[in-house]
């Protein structure tokens, strides 16, 4: 995880701030239509790209859904580097979450799978970036 950040740290990557918790539960849908954004606890100067990779994610994506969540976010096909950032922030973010799992269940609440997918998620991408 030390190399993903050490690499994006090192990136020409632009910064702006980041919900970092983007899951369906922190949408709020009013009639009106409008949506809001809520529970920003973790919110943070960020690579836009880690709210993509954070939101495909909570909802278990896999490479070609998250991708294309990707494509509809930029508008275009991504460049190498915007795909790099995408699954770097997926790993870490899988790798972050599931730190925070293991953390909360020693205080007693339980996420059952939650734990196991998110790391899964670290190793996959971390992994398919090791090997570029």
């Amino acid at each position: 995880m030390n190399w993903l950040m050490d690499t994006l740290d090192g990136m020409e990557r632009p910064s702006c701030l980041c919900h970092i918790d983007a899951n369906v539960d922190n949408f709020l849908m009013l009639e009106s239509g409008e949506v809001k954004l809520l529970d920003w606890e973790y919110a943070g100067m960020c690579d836009p790209a880690m709210d993509i990779s954070m939101c495909a994610i909570y909802s278990y994506y896999g490479e070609e859904e998250m991708e294309k969540l990707f494509c509809l976010y930029l508008q275009r096909e991504p460049e190498k580097e915007e795909l790099f950032a995408l699954y770097a922030n997926a790993a870490l973010g899988g790798f972050l979450w599931s730190l925070w799992a293991v953390y909360k269940s020693v205080l007693g609440d339980e996420f059952g799978e939650y734990t196991i997918i998110m790391y899964r998620y670290a190793k996959k991408y971390y992994r398919k970036l090791r090997k570029l």
